[in-house]
């Protein structure tokens, strides 16, 4: 299946017509490189005035009591941490990623699960919303989603938000229709202690499939689960080029315009090499070049597709960023802005890649890792 534009599903929640937003604007002007981004993600434990502002956080109350407040959640893991790539829903015009917050794997680690929405448009537009405490309808534990980084796809036709829980047989869904979590569906069959592998929806099957990459506890495994078959999952490839050693929270990034049109993903694995891996036809991974030092590290350096063109970029914990050609060759693209280039500020931060205007937005913002810095910036190649 070649790459066509996403297409626009029909809708059951009302779609609002969107000219000239702030990020539009701000994309369309912004030349190629760096441009500074005012609609930042403030961190959760900010004061609560800049929730009135452009770019500031919105603070729910919780209904029912037993959410613990964002202001003692601890400044080390706040809603920016513990996560790596974030998605855009180009039909409501929205930003939004899963993390685990000031969370825990325990009872009652899921009153930490946090997701920020961005929100382009609408009575909100040009600022944030968070939603704390969030399980899917049919989980029967408490227990939170934890420090998982590239283990989130969206589903923009089937209008589908996926985030992997840590170490369970349960990948949450979250509607974004109705922008409600509702029931998840069963995991890949991953070794249980590493039930962290990158998820990514690609061009296979009628309606797309999803594909995870990750570890069956003694190699690397490629999986896959038709979309139209919810929680059943074929192995696509195993060991090979995917690698032999295991390991986990690795990245992967589809790309729908790689290979002239037919798309392909790229896979960081485990010894620090890295592949990429077809999506029409049989899938088989080709090595790429030696990619940059710690490729492999979701946690301080990210991986997202290159949002105009066939390649990925990658956003690394030296301060540098890079992109990866579908060939397979690797390119020094230069220094990052400070501070994201200074060593204190070489960690967490969240990469959003949008099609619609040809920028990654990168959001880093932890008083632990950034001080009272904001580091908000739109990247066009």
């Amino acid at each position: 299946m070649r790459y066509v534009a996403p297409r626009r599903a029909v809708s059951t929640a009302v779609t609002i017509a969107v000219t000239n937003s702030v990020l539009q604007q701000k994309a369309q002007s912004a030349g190629s490189g760096w441009t500074e981004f005012y609609g930042h993600a403030a961190t959760l434990s900010a004061d609560r005035a800049a929730a009135t502002q452009v770019g500031g956080w919105k603070y729910p109350t919780p209904s029912d009591g037993t959410q613990p407040p964002e202001d003692n959640a601890g400044a080390a893991h706040t809603a920016i941490d513990w996560g790596a790539k974030g998605c855009y829903d180009p039909t409501t015009k929205k930003v939004m990623w899963a993390s685990t917050g000031a969370g825990f794997n325990g009872p009652g680690g899921y009153l930490k699960n946090t997701q920020p929405i961005y929100h382009e448009t609408g009575l909100n537009a040009g600022k944030w919303t968070v939603s704390r405490g969030f399980q899917s309808p049919n989980e029967s534990n408490t227990n939170g989603i934890v420090h998982l980084y590239d283990s989130l796809c969206i589903d923009v036709a089937g209008r589908r938000f996926y985030k992997q829980k840590f170490s369970e047989n349960l990948i949450l869904a979250y509607d974004l229709d109705t922008g409600a979590w509702i029931d998840g569906v069963a995991s890949a069959p991953q070794a249980s202690s590493l039930r962290t592998g990158a998820l990514d929806i690609v061009n296979r099957g009628a309606v797309g499939s999803m594909w995870c990459f990750g570890s069956n506890g003694t190699q690397m495994v490629l999986w896959q689960m038709d979309l139209t078959t919810p929680g059943t999952w074929t192995t696509l490839a195993t060991g090979g080029n995917l690698g032999s050693a295991t390991g986990s929270s690795l990245p992967m990034s589809f790309n729908p315009r790689a290979l002239g049109g037919d798309g392909a993903v790229l896979c960081g694995r485990a010894d620090t090499a890295a592949c990429i891996i077809n999506t029409t036809g049989t899938p088989a991974a080709t090595l790429t070049g030696t990619p940059p030092s710690s490729f492999n590290t979701t946690y301080d350096s990210h991986l997202c597709k290159d949002p105009s063109g066939s390649g990925w970029l990658y956003f690394a914990n030296n301060g540098r960023h890079y992109r990866c050609s579908d060939a397979g060759v690797w390119t020094d693209l230069g220094v990052m802005p400070a501070p994201l280039n200074t060593s204190n500020h070489r960690k967490p931060f969240i990469v959003v890649p949008i099609d619609d205007y040809g920028v990654v937005w990168v959001l880093g913002s932890t008083p632990y890792y950034f001080g009272n810095d904001i580091s908000a910036w739109l990247y066009k190649p």
